[in-house]
C-alpha cells in the first residue's frame, strides 16, 4: 500500500514538494521556530528546503515571516519565564509535596539588554572617566585636579570591609 505524503519521488532520490507540504512546513516554522522540527514534521530533508528558498524568493519570504512568529513566541516564553516564573514540583521521598515558583533573573537581564541597550547594555555599565572628570570640574568651577576615586565611607577600611565584619561574638 502506498501513502501520498504530498511529495513525489523524482529519478535520483530528489523530492519534489507540493504546495501542501510548502504550507505545512511554513506553518511548522511559525509554531517551533525550528527548521529542524518543521522538515521532521513534513518528511521532507532540510538541505531540500534551504534548496528551495534559495530559489524562490517568494518562498524565502515567506520562511523568513513565519520564521519570525516562532522567534516572537519563543520571546514572549522567555519573558514569562523571566517575570511569572514557572512552578518546579517538590517531591519528597517520591511524593510530589509541593512547588515552588522559580524566575530567571539572567534571563531578566538579557532581555533587559537586547531590549533597552542603552541602559542595561555593556556601554551603559562603564563609567567615562573623561566625562566624570568633565563633570567634577565643572561642578568645582574648572580649578585643579580631582581624584576620581571614590570616598571611603566612615566606618568602612581601606579594602571595603567593615571594622569588626567577621569577628567571633
Amino acid at each position: 500500500m502506498t501513502r501520498n505524503t504530498g511529495a513525489t519521488r523524482r529519478p535520483h532520490g530528489s523530492i519534489r514538494v507540493n504546495k501542501a507540504k510548502r504550507e505545512a512546513f511554513l506553518n511548522m516554522l511559525a509554531e517551533t521556530a525550528s527548521v529542524t522540527a518543521a522538515s521532521q514534521g513534513t518528511g521532507v530533508y532540510r538541505v531540500k528546503w534551504y534548496r528551495i528558498r534559495k530559489t524562490d524568493p517568494a518562498f524565502a519570504q515567506a520562511w523568513d515571516e513565519a520564521l519570525e512568529i516562532g522567534l516572537d513566541a519563543v520571546e514572549d516564553e522567555a519573558i514569562r519565564r523571566a517575570v511569572a516564573g514557572h512552578e518546579e514540583p517538590i517531591y519528597f521521598r517520591g511524593e510530589k509535596i509541593g512547588a515552588v515558583t522559580k524566575y530567571s533573573d539572567r534571563m531578566l537581564m538579557q532581555l533587559l539588554q537586547a531590549r533597552r541597550p542603552t541602559r542595561y547594555g555593556a556601554a551603559a555599565a562603564r563609567v567615562e572617566t573623561d566625562d566624570l572628570r568633565s563633570l567634577l570640574r565643572e561642578i568645582d568651577g574648572g580649578d585643579g585636579p580631582h581624584d576620581t576615586s571614590p570616598e571611603v565611607p566612615r566606618g568602612f577600611a581601606q579594602g571595603g570591609a567593615r571594622p569588626g565584619a567577621g569577628r567571633q561574638k
